[in-house]
């Protein structure tokens, strides 16, 4: 039994190193919300679905942002505020033009959370990347 112990004890350090450190460190805000996804469409748009936890919810595309191969879509996530709204999950969906994506090649989602018709209260966050 006691020759076990180096051996697990040389296991537990190896699991505490790695790269699981850096992930705590990366300087990107993670989107805390609803997850979204993006879906090509056949004629080069982009669905962008969202599943809202309650009715009375709004999914809207703001801009998109282009840098070099990539594009940088920003929506924003719109919940009802103090609405008495039904407890029920809500699809929701944005179409982004092709001709606002371009020849991008990579697509990140970026989404921030608005209460109402509220401007959003915060930076965007980071949500998804998917390649087109």
């Amino acid at each position: 039994m006691r020759r076990l112990w180096p051996a697990v004890l040389v296991s537990l350090a190896a699991c505490a190193g790695g790269t699981h450190g850096d992930t705590m460190t990366d300087p990107r805000p993670i989107w805390s919300g609803p997850a979204a996804r993006g879906e090509p469409l056949p004629n080069g748009d982009l669905a962008v679905h969202l599943t809202a936890p309650t009715g009375g919810c709004a999914f809207e595309f703001a801009d998109v942002l282009r840098a070099g191969d990539a594009a940088d879509v920003r929506l924003v996530y719109r919940t009802p505020g103090s609405a008495f709204v039904t407890q029920v999950l809500t699809p929701l969906q944005v179409t982004v033009p092709a001709a606002r994506l371009g020849e991008a090649k990579q697509v990140r989602l970026w989404l921030a959370q608005a209460e109402g018709e509220r401007a959003p209260a915060g930076a965007y966050s980071f949500a998804a990347a998917f390649g087109r």
